[in-house]
């Protein structure tokens, strides 16, 4: 049986972020006008992770675009988020098959039939699709099918008109404008049409047999990863489908999928794409504009550079629908929960908060905003964008270091020298973490040399291998004390996550102990305490034999390098130390950064934090995260450095969470809600 919960975007961390959805589960969110993102886990034939976008042609602001000719082939080859990102569109899709491959050729023949803003760049093609060309008819139709979207959003199934030569001419009185082909169409009229092979029984088979492939084994009897996208009768709704083959996903035969699009979405035909690794849908997330992949690629983390995309431009939400979509989630997640059976006590409190968001009158988008959700027990993730005194995107997490389940790991001692370089992301899916942040400064850098020694305090599951160090930390290293602080304060999380602010013991000359009465087993440091005993407290130019930093390389008190605006990554503690609080601000992707005096500012006055290190940052710093709906980890910030992946740190500090229990998710929402509609509140006052 499957449940659907529908939500708007504004929600959507709420329910999905909330609890990872039991099997056969649909969570359906409206992000942009026209566009509903539905992702569903299922567990029979076999466990399974989908991810279904439904386009609604008719909605104002919908258009579409092909990766355009190039390159000496017919395409430039391109990872399905690189494409998203570099033609800034709300949701992408791979589509051809392509040749040749696998290659390191960065350009592609896409095969079959392919159109960019009306221009045709690819014909209808046999099999194989030219001299020298391996015959894929085993799988691919010979002149298969094609999708044609035209400037008006007209859609539908195209086929070769083989009365014109050049293949690039259609029996369907259309325009071919943006248009793409796959192996086949396998649903054909609202009927499972998966394609058969040409034997004594099937003379009209439109596949070719070998050694491999028969009507007695597939290539379609494969369950693999996939990419499917077809239309509703009426032409009106076109349906993108992905099914992962990796993760916790086993993938789909295109039957399975036939039968699947048909009976669950009104598909009434439907085309199949290139698959396995090439399976990559992309999305923009419309509070933060970051682009991330949805799905989990097996390729690689990034997806493959495949032969062509397709992308979906659509309109934000109008705010003033929001109360709707928003009466729509919550009696939707009332119904899921009881069966249809709607509780009074519940639909009390949904009514109780729409009377609430009606009677706030939500105002037009404000630029200003702050979306909190609870996707781990113990873990509060805070989206927050500000216009003053710049545009600003932050990400902030507290963690609950009371909270049940809770536990952290700091990149590990490595290599030749402290630790072995690598993005915060890779150590997050290393550790199989909930979150993960950037810690230390490193040198060298920059450099080739993935050894890294880290600056100050470090220790990692009771292991001190780093200690507390002067500037330069050796003879070579440039000096740094115009930014770091000899002997720099750390922070401390102890096997019992006892937190604290340490300080070295100078009486020892290891420089591995520190004053406060506690055991070091997690242990970072940064380049400054900015926040002490909840006061401000950036150093200044008063050197460092008095405890400050070094005037040099043109920096002083009138001219400090913490009033530098650029991205920053902190982490603090409350005052009772029982809530972490981590933060990152960005200096890309329509974010302009903060100084660290602005961060301490908000940090103590937002959220209450007593004492606070920065941490490396600029192109540093990243933070990433598991999604706890699909289970994948991606970076949630916009690096500066090496977008999308992040750049390669000398150590990054993990976070590990429990799911939140299911019965806990409507008190979520409703919590989420409230959080929302008083954050509006606020910023209108």
């Amino acid at each position: 049986m499957r449940h659907r919960c529908s939500v708007t975007w504004l929600v959507f961390p709420l329910l999905v972020l909330a609890s990872r959805p039991a099997p056969g589960v649909e969570t359906v969110t409206h992000p942009y006008q026209g566009i509903t993102y539905i992702t569903r886990i299922e567990t029979s034939p076999r466990a399974e992770v989908m991810h279904i976008v439904e386009v609604d042609l008719t909605a104002p602001g919908v258009r579409f675009q092909m990766t355009p000719a190039g390159g000496a082939r017919d395409t430039v080859r391109q990872t399905t988020l690189d494409y998203l990102n570099q033609s800034r569109a709300e949701v992408a899709i791979n589509a051809h098959f392509f040749v040749p491959f696998p290659t390191s050729d960065a350009t592609a023949n896409v095969v079959g039939l392919a159109a960019s803003n009306g221009n045709v760049y690819s014909g209808f093609e046999p099999q194989p699709v030219a001299a020298g060309f391996v015959d894929q008819s085993y799988a691919i139709v010979p002149y298969a099918p094609a999708l044609n979207i035209d400037a008006a959003n007209h859609a539908g199934i195209v086929h070769l008109d083989p009365g014109i030569a050049d293949g690039k001419h259609v029996l369907e009185p259309v325009s071919l404008y943006s248009a793409l082909s796959g192996s086949a169409q396998i649903v054909t009229s609202g009927v499972n049409s998966v394609p058969v092979y040409r034997d004594a029984t099937h003379p009209d088979g439109l596949l070719t047999p070998n050694g491999t492939y028969s009507n007695s084994y597939s290539w379609y009897s494969l369950a693999n990863a996939r990419t499917v996208i077809g239309l509703t009768r009426d032409n009106e709704t076109l349906v993108m489908f992905t099914v992962d083959k990796a993760g916790a996903s086993l993938g789909m035969t295109p039957g399975e999928i036939a039968n699947m699009l048909i009976a669950d979405y009104g598909v009434y035909n439907a085309l199949n794409l290139d698959g396995g690794g090439s399976t990559t849908m992309a999305m923009r997330d419309p509070i933060t504009g970051l682009g991330s992949i949805v799905n989990v690629s097996a390729d690689n983390p990034l997806g493959r550079s495949v032969g062509s995309n397709l992308a979906v431009f659509a309109n934000p939400v109008p705010e003033p629908a929001t109360i709707a979509l928003l009466a729509a989630g919550i009696l939707g997640l009332i119904a899921t929960r009881k069966s249809r059976e709607v509780l009074k006590g519940t639909r009390a409190v949904a009514g109780f908060l729409l009377a609430g968001a009606a009677a706030l009158a939500l105002p037009a988008p404000l630029q200003a905003t702050s979306v909190t959700t609870h996707p781990f027990t113990g873990i509060t993730r805070i989206d927050r964008t500000e216009t003053s005194p710049r545009t600003e995107k932050m990400h902030i997490i507290e963690v609950d270091l009371t909270a049940p389940g809770i536990s952290f790991a700091v990149t590990h001692q490595g290599g030749t020298r402290d630790t072995v370089r690598q993005t915060t992301l890779d150590f997050l899916k290393q550790e199989q973490a909930q979150v993960a942040v950037n810690a230390h400064f490193f040198v060298p850098f920059p450099s080739s040399d993935l050894n890294s020694g880290l600056v100050g305090l470090a220790a990692s599951a009771g292991n001190v291998y780093s200690p507390f160090e002067p500037e330069p930390v050796g003879a070579g290293f440039p000096d740094q004390s115009y930014a770091i602080l000899p002997y720099a304060p750390g922070l401390n999380i102890d096997a019992s996550n006892h937190a604290a602010v340490v300080h070295r013991d100078a009486a020892y000359a290891d420089n591995k102990h520190v004053l406060e009465p506690m055991t070091l087993f997690n242990a970072v440091s940064g380049c400054a305490q900015i926040v002490t005993d909840g006061k401000i407290t950036v150093p200044t130019y008063n050197g460092a034999a008095n405890g400050g930093l070094n005037p040099l390389n043109g920096y002083s008190d009138s001219n400090s390098w913490y009033n530098l605006v650029k991205s920053q990554t902190m982490i603090g503690l409350s005052q009772d130390q029982e809530t972490l609080v981590i933060f990152t601000v960005d200096v890309a992707g329509g974010s302009q950064g903060m100084t660290a005096p602005e961060v301490a500012a908000l940090l103590i006055n937002d959220y209450g934090v007593d004492d606070a290190i920065e941490l490396d940052n600029g192109g540093s710093t990243t933070l990433a995260m598991e999604d706890p709906a699909t289970g994948v980890r991606s970076i949630v910030n916009y690096v500066s450095d090496q977008y999308p992946t992040g750049r390669i740190v000398g150590s990054s500090l993990a976070v590990f969470a429990q799911p939140i229990p299911e019965p806990a998710t409507a008190a979520l929402l409703a919590g989420g809600v409230l959080t929302l509609l008083a954050s509006r509140k606020r910023k209108a006052s």
